[in-house]
């Protein structure tokens, strides 16, 4: 190149400097934006990735027409390359919420055990505890601002089969959660309403109604460090469904086995009841023609009666004909036998109303001696019962106090080598011991099993004091170790913390205050182990750094204890327990015992009610049966009455051998009707 093409090109460059900075700048843009482009797909392709492998995506979804069962499931475990066998249950469904009724599916939520296939991540509020309870998927919510915490859905009693489906129809949203199987802002085809899912929601299993499962998810080995793009993974995941499809025909056709054996068991429970019903059938019918042959011999017989009759008609209508001169002569006797007659049916028939009035109450009478009766065996048969379980108990307590006492020495030796340990009076520890007795027996809980439940039992009574074994040198150590820790929280700025960890971190503060306020080495063993009990359970809730020098703090104080008094506890706890449970026995002993006795006297007090039931009771039969003989006494008396009214004949005819016809007219008498004897 030449000097005078290079002074050229540089006056080129300078008088058109402007032009050539547009074009680096644009060539410049034009490289970025083409570099961003090519990055762009990775990206997303890497973001999409992670986040499918953050919610253990899953890798196959195995579906049936017939349903899955836990056979299926345990096979599809068996299946070469599958890593995880998740089963669910899912459907399609009306809801209404706030009167709206919206196309929706529900899930039912994965298994809560970790590496769980399709993992929820909660975005606000909570996961389900209970039947009735569900989480909303927080992609449907951004296009329906209604659905949030709270909100009720109400399953429509219009789906279909709605009963084989779900249990519960009455959900409450307690939280809004994330589902790598829904990260696409595309709207669910449904098999319901207008074919567009515009609702998810995820219940817990249980509230699902199914015989068996609609889905089964399947992850496979290697695949979740695999590129789920790329070559290898569609290789590894066509092995597994291959694998799965190996087994499809030989699991379908059980599936399909056991449906049919299920239908046909349940068609033969029919052919029973029909058999069973049929046969019914045909014993009624064969009773109902047994019953019409006997109704056609017993209208034979009324026939051949009837033929008799009258034929003895005609016998007594040509005899009648004879006599028609006797009975002209005796019609002036007729009338007055038939004025006499008239006399005589009026005061019989005032006789049969009195009987017919009385029958009634007698009966009443016997019906309700009867209903006595029956409350007086039940009232003698509960007495007797009562008295009987009454015994039964009072030997029981019997065997249980000679056990007590039996045990007595035993346990006032124990009460003696409790005090004798701790250096107090044996009555403080006798009544230590009834008031951990007391509580168990209140509360249903153990007596202290381990020295830290005996320390604090002590603590909580307040009326048994263990004596001091620590220096004025430790006590001095703890307290400016306490101080040192009053100092550190002080300079912690609360107003920067949660509202929780302010209450814990002031609760702290009090229990440290305490120890660094003690003034003698009892005061001291006090505050100590108040303060090491609440650091053990409530530590690891305050800031870092104040946790760490707490928990330093709190392993050198119970470090610092007088090793014999914690031997000493150590040594009692399993004593505590004994003479608590003796102290327990004598407890629930007395309880017993005033039970027992009320009982005694309730049942002693109802048997003067019972003897005087019995009284009555006695009493009132010997009425009824008084009553029976004068009714009975009543309608023998009326029985010699006339049979009934004469047959009236024209006057001038008589029978042929002067005696008068029967009568063709019969009054007939009511039923009688005698009551039994009640018992």
């Amino acid at each position: 190149m030449t000097r005078s093409y290079r002074k050229n090109t540089l006056r080129t460059f300078k008088s058109t400097a402007s032009r050539f900075a547009a074009v680096f700048a644009i060539v410049a843009l034009g490289v970025g934006f083409l570099a961003g482009l090519n990055a762009t797909p990775i990206d997303m392709k890497e973001s999409m990735e992670r986040y499918m492998d953050d919610g253990n995506f899953y890798d196959l979804r195995i579906v049936s027409t017939l349903g899955l069962t836990d056979e299926d499931v345990d096979a599809l475990r068996q299946v070469e390359g599958v890593r995880q066998v998740q089963p669910g249950y899912s459907a399609d469904l009306l809801v209404e919420v706030d009167g709206d009724t919206v196309v929706s599916r529900v899930h039912s939520l994965p298994a809560p055990e970790n590496n769980t296939i399709n993992q929820l991540n909660l975005v606000e509020g909570r996961l389900p505890e209970k039947p009735g309870e569900c989480v909303i998927e927080a992609s449907y919510t951004k296009k329906q601002s209604t659905y949030t915490v709270g909100t009720k859905l109400v399953v429509d009693k219009a789906n279909e089969d709605l009963d084989t489906k779900l249990s519960t129809t009455e959900y409450t949203v307690v939280g809004i959660v994330h589902n790598a199987n829904y990260f696409s802002f595309e709207r669910e085809p449904a098999s319901v309403g207008n074919g567009t899912v515009k609702l998810m929601f995820y219940i817990p299993q249980q509230d699902f109604a199914y015989e068996a499962y609609t889905e089964v998810y399947l992850t496979a080995e290697g695949a979740l460090e695999q590129d789920s793009l790329g070559d290898a993974y569609q290789t590894n995941i066509d092995t597994v469904k291959a694998n799965v499809e190996a087994i499809a025909d030989a699991r379908c056709e059980a599936r399909y086995d056991g449906i049919i054996a299920d239908a046909r068991a349940e068609l033969d429970d029919a052919w029973a009841e029909y058999n069973d019903a049929k046969a019914d059938a045909d014993q009624q019918l064969a009773d109902a023609a047994a019953e019409l042959a006997d109704g056609k011999r017993q209208l034979a017989d009324g026939q051949k009666e009837v033929d008799d009759g009258e034929r003895q008609y005609a016998d007594g209508l040509n005899e009648l004909t004879s006599n028609e001169a006797l009975l002209n002569d005796g019609a002036a006797q007729l009338a007055d036998a038939e004025a006499q007659l008239k006399d005589a049916e009026a005061q019989l028939q005032a006789g049969e109303d009195e009987l017919a009035a009385n029958a009634p109450k007698l009966e009443a009478a016997r019906k309700q001696l009867e209903d006595g009766q029956a409350q007086y065996e039940a009232g003698l048969k509960q007495y007797n019962d009562g008295l009987a379980q009454i015994e039964t108990a009072e030997k029981q307590l019997a065997d249980a106090k000679a056990q007590l006492d039996a045990n007595a020495d035993a346990y006032q030796q124990g009460i003696a080598a409790f005090a004798e340990k701790l250096g107090v009076d044996a009555a403080q520890v006798d009544a230590f011991i009834g008031w951990l007795a007391q509580n168990c027996d209140a509360n249903g809980t153990q007596p202290p099993q381990t020295v830290e439940e005996l320390w604090q039992a002590i603590q909580n009574y307040g009326g048994l004091t263990i004596p001091a074994g620590l220096t004025q040198e430790q006590v001095d150590a703890i307290r400016a170790q306490a101080n040192d820790l009053l100092a550190a929280i002080d300079e912690i700025p609360a107003d920067t913390l949660p509202e929780e960890q302010q209450q814990r971190l002031q609760e702290a503060r009090t229990y440290i205050a305490a120890v660094a306020d003690a003034a003698d080495p009892a005061a001291m063993q006090t505050a100590l182990q108040n303060a090491v009990d609440w650091a053990r359970q409530f530590a690891p809730e305050l800031p870092d750094d104040i946790r760490d020098k707490l928990n330093a703090a709190v392993e050198a104080w119970w470090a610092s204890l007088p090793e014999d008094s914690k031997a000493q506890l150590e040594e009692l706890v399993s004593g505590v327990g004994q003479l608590t449970q003796y102290r327990l026995g004598l407890l629930q002993y007395e309880q017993g015992a005033a039970q027992l006795a009320a009982a005694r006297a309730e049942l002693e007090a109802n048997a003067p009610k019972l003897a005087t039931a019995k009284a009555q009771l006695d009493d009132g039969w010997k009425q009824y049966y008084d009553g029976l003989a004068q009714y009975e006494d009543g309608k023998s008396s009326w029985r010699l009455r006339p049979a009934g009214g004469w047959l009236g004949h024209p006057a001038g005819q008589k029978g042929a051998d002067g005696q008068c016809p029967p009568p063709d007219r019969r009054r007939q008498r009511p039923a009688e009707r005698r009551p039994q004897k009640a018992g």
